[in-house]
């Protein structure tokens, strides 16, 4: 029972999570980067990466497994993963039964950026 506005609305409401990362750094895909200022940081992308219907032989699906990616950038390897627990968090106190998958740490375009990269799957009902 997730799709990625209802996972963007989970973390947002999460004060664990926005104590670290606002709303307004929560972005879809990819983080402006023709701004006036820099993004304060840490800052979030969430890209949907997959989402494939659970086909049956007959009858349309009923599920489908969406796979959310999270990628975290922030000043800090310690503020990413701050950022990677409140995540977690956030997830597991909502009963999002979304299993995290693959979290890995990335280079980052910007030298000055540290990056870590969570893919998580989820069923979603329809």
């Amino acid at each position: 029972m997730a799709d990625e506005s209802t996972i963007r609305t989970v973390l947002v409401a999460h004060a664990g999570f926005v104590a670290l990362v606002p709303a307004v750094r929560v972005f879809d895909q990819v983080a402006p980067t023709n701004t006036p200022t820099p993004i304060a940081r840490p800052f979030v992308t969430m890209t949907t990466v997959s989402d494939v219907p659970f086909n049956h032989v007959s009858g349309a699906p009923a599920s489908a497994g969406i796979r959310i990616q999270f990628d975290l950038y922030a000043d800090t390897k310690a503020s990413a993963k701050a950022v990677l627990a409140q995540i977690r968090a956030a997830l597991h106190a909502a009963g999002h039964g979304g299993c995290e998958e693959l979290t890995q740490d990335l280079p980052a375009d910007d030298s000055a950026l540290r990056r870590i990269s969570s893919d998580w799957l989820f069923v979603l009902n329809r």
